[in-house]
């Protein structure tokens, strides 16, 4: 089996997982369940998906795609795990928003006639390794408090939204996968908000770990 990753996007999101590891706090009072924040909704931002084809994308663009497949599974998969140990709303509202960001990314490599992660509807199980061991230190952290899953909720979208930024940015040129990134991005700034709202209520204030303190504070001031 082929293992599709991308060398660069991988070490900044292990770097990042262990330079957030080492300001780990032990809130674990139980929040409320008022947040909301699902619901991208694809079919008007993939434009002209009925033209794409096995020709349409660079290899480079493919090996992004499955890449963030992966990558958004990621944060269905750990959203989910976490709302089943806290049963905290907001992670399960956003699990299904994921779940779109997976149907979006898979939907591209298919309309290309290209293979998708075989391991998509197994929850917790990565075809790349170190996805997978990523997977595994994101739930050990975030079983141990509530506030400590909420901010590896925040962490995820952090590392998301510089993901999907430099892909845009050195490798996409196909406006299809363009706007779905877009979107994608879009999607994680809410999560993003919503997460650190929700530490908010619970009286933690959450600084960002990877993004810059301008774009951190324009996200979080944004509609």
């Amino acid at each position: 089996m082929k293992t599709h990753t991308h060398p660069y996007l991988l070490t900044t999101i292990l770097t990042v997982f262990f330079v957030a590891s080492l300001a780990c706090s032990n809130g674990d009072t139980v929040l409320g369940t008022d947040d909301n924040a699902t619901g991208e909704v694809f079919n008007s931002t993939i434009c002209c998906i009925d033209t794409v084809n096995d020709s349409s994308f660079t290899a480079e663009e493919i090996e992004s795609l499955y890449f963030m497949a992966e990558e958004e599974k990621l944060a269905r998969d750990v959203y989910i795990e976490l709302f089943d140990t806290w049963g905290n709303k907001s992670f399960y509202n956003i699990s299904k928003s994921e779940q779109q960001h997976v149907f979006a990314v898979t939907t591209l490599l298919e309309k290309a006639n290209q293979s998708v992660p075989s391991t998509l509807t197994d929850l917790g199980v990565f075809e790349n390794q170190e996805l997978q061991n990523l997977y595994n230190e994101l739930i050990e952290q975030g079983t141990a408090s509530l506030v400590e899953a909420l901010k590896v909720g925040a962490l995820v979208e952090e590392v998301d939204i510089q993901d999907l930024d430099l892909l845009r940015e050195t490798i996409v040129a196909h406006p299809s996968i363009d706007q779905v990134y877009l979107s994608l991005r879009e999607g994680s700034e809410n999560h993003l908000r919503a997460f650190v709202k929700n530490l908010g209520n619970q009286g933690v204030s959450y600084s960002p770990i990877i993004l810059t303190e301008e774009l951190y504070s324009e996200i979080i001031s944004g509609n």
